[in-house]
C-alpha cells in the first residue's frame, strides 16, 4: 500500500498525476549522454572502481547511457517509455523498495550508474531512477541508496597540462602546424601504442625522445619561437612524467592538434 502525506495511492493515474504536480526543476531537463560526457574525460582516466551499496544524490543523476532516453526529458519517461506503468504499479505495491531501497537480490534487479566527475549516469534502471527522481522527495529523501556505481578516476593535472599545451600553441599562432617527431629510446615488443597513423607505434612505458621537425614553421632565431618551443618542451616533459602519459598518446588526437 503506497500513502503519501496522507493520501493513498491506488491507481498509476493517480501516482503519476501527483508526481506530476510538484513541478520539479529537473521534469524537462533533456538526459545527457554518458558516451559524450566519457569522450571528453577518456584519455586522462587512470583507474575505474566499482562500488556497490552506494548512495546516490537525486539531483546529480544527469543522463543516461541508453540510447532510447539520453536526450530525452524524465517527463517524456515518466508519461510516455515503454513499460513504464509497470514499473509504477510495482511502486504502488511496494513502495518501501524505493524509500528504503533494500540492497539488490540479483543482477537482474540492480541499479547501477556510472559517476564522471561529480555526475551520474544511468548504466541500469531508468525507469526505476526516473521513478525515483519524481517519488523520493515526496517522502522527504534526497538519496538513492544501496545502488552500484562506477565511477571514472581522472587525472585532472594531466588534463591541465594538456590544457596549458593547447593554449601555449594558441597563443603563439604558427603560421604551420609544429609536428612532433616520437622516438622510443628503448623497446618493450609486449605492449605497442599507435599514436597516429602517421607515426611510428610506441611501445608502452618507454622513454620517448620528443622533437621538433617540420619546415618553416617559425625562425628558431626569433627569440619569441625559442621560447615557445622552451614552453612546450617543459609541458611535454611533465606530461610524460604522469603514470597515464601512454593512454593519454594513444587516446587524444595530440600530434593532429600540433
Amino acid at each position: 500500500m503506497m500513502i503519501i502525506n496522507g493520501i493513498q495511492i491506488n491507481t498509476i493515474e493517480h501516482l503519476r498525476d501527483l508526481m506530476m504536480q510538484q513541478q520539479y526543476d529537473f521534469t524537462d531537463h533533456v538526459l545527457l549522454n554518458v558516451k559524450k560526457a566519457s569522450d571528453e574525460v577518456d584519455p586522462y582516466v587512470y583507474e575505474k572502481i566499482e562500488q556497490r551499496n552506494a548512495s546516490v544524490p537525486l539531483d546529480r543523476i544527469c543522463g543516461s547511457g541508453h540510447p532510447n532516453y539520453a536526450g530525452s526529458t524524465w517527463r517524456f519517461i515518466l508519461e510516455s517509455a515503454e513499460r513504464i506503468n509497470k514499473n509504477l504499479q510495482e511502486a504502488i505495491n511496494n513502495p518501501n523498495y524505493y524509500i528504503n531501497h533494500a540492497q539488490h537480490q540479483s543482477d537482474s534487479d540492480v541499479i547501477s550508474y556510472v559517476k564522471i566527475k561529480d555526475d551520474y549516469y544511468v548504466e541500469a534502471g531508468n525507469h526505476r531512477t526516473t521513478i525515483s527522481k519524481f517519488l523520493l522527495p515526496l517522502y522527504g529523501k534526497t538519496v538513492l541508496d544501496n545502488v552500484t556505481v562506477s565511477e571514472y578516476k581522472i587525472d585532472h593535472e594531466l588534463k591541465e597540462l594538456y590544457e596549458q599545451l593547447e593554449r601555449v600553441i594558441e597563443e603563439a599562432k604558427f603560421e604551420n602546424h609544429i609536428i612532433l617527431k616520437i622516438e622510443s629510446c628503448s623497446v618493450d615488443s609486449k605492449s605497442w601504442i599507435n599514436i597516429d597513423s602517421n607515426t611510428t607505434l610506441i611501445p608502452h612505458e618507454t622513454t620517448l625522445k620528443v622533437t621538433f621537425v617540420g619546415k618553416d614553421v617559425m625562425s628558431f632565431q626569433d627569440p619569441r619561437s625559442a621560447q615557445t618551443k622552451g614552453k612546450i618542451n617543459l609541458l611535454i616533459d611533465a606530461i610524460k612524467l604522469k603514470r597515464s602519459f601512454s593512454r593519454f598518446f594513444s587516446s587524444n588526437p595530440y600530434l593532429k592538434l600540433l
